[in-house]
Order: structure tokens, then C-alpha cells, then sequence
């Protein structure tokens, strides 16, 4: 798969990802944009790559522990879980660049704020 093709299927998955959230669970999508903007605001900083490599997780492991129970939203999250090469009999992902991260959370929440304006 060509890298340019894997990106926009990237930032399609968290897009649609984020809409599926807020359909789904507008409260948690609430809870969810302000922990996304601190994201944006620590790679805007220049934060190091391993220490965004590890809220990511974090990030990714609680989401899919709120939503477990969420097919909607499981089938989504896997999208983009499995474009990012997640392994899924380790629960974790493979060190992705800040830039991806950044796409990741940015196509995200602009999913959730189409799906839910007030969000």
C-alpha cells in the first residue's frame, strides 16, 4: 500500500472513528475532545516522540475500554487500530511519528465536532 493511500486511509478511519464516538456516545466524546487538544498541544510543543508514543497508548487503551461493549464504535477503532499495524495479541502499537499522531487525533475530532457541533 502506497504511503500516500495509507494515509488518507488513515485519517478517513480516525475521521470516521471519532463520528461513529459521537453518534454513539456524545458524553464521551465530550470527555474525549480536551484530552485530544492536550495531544495537539504537547507534538505543537515538540514534545519527544516516546513520551507521545506512550499517552497514544494510553489514550487508545482507555478509549477501547470505555467502547468495548460499543460494536459501532469497536469496528471503527479497529479500522484505524489495524492501519496503524496495532498487535492485537500485545495491545500495542508499533512507534508512530508524531505527525501521524497529530493526523490521528486531528481527523478524530473533527469527526466527533461533525457528527456533534456542540462537542
Amino acid at each position: 500500500m502506497s504511503s500516500l493511500f495509507c494515509g488518507s486511509a488513515i485519517k478517513l478511519a480516525a475521521n470516521v472513528a471519532g463520528v461513529a464516538v459521537a453518534i454513539q456516545n456524545p458524553a464521551m466524546a465530550q470527555s474525549i475532545l480536551p484530552v485530544a487538544e492536550v495531544l495537539q498541544a504537547k507534538i505543537d510543543g515538540g514534545s519527544d516522540n516516546a513520551v507521545m508514543n506512550v499517552l497514544i497508548q494510553q489514550g487508545i487503551t482507555d478509549l477501547l475500554g470505555q467502547v468495548s461493549t460499543n460494536p459501532i464504535i469497536m469496528i471503527e477503532a479497529n479500522a484505524v487500530l489495524n492501519l496503524l499495524n496495532f498487535d492485537a495479541v500485545t495491545g500495542k502499537l508499533p512507534t508512530i511519528n508524531n505527525a501521524t499522531i497529530r493526523e490521528v487525533v486531528d481527523n478524530f475530532m473533527t469527526g466527533m465536532k461533525a457528527a456533534v457541533p456542540a462537542v
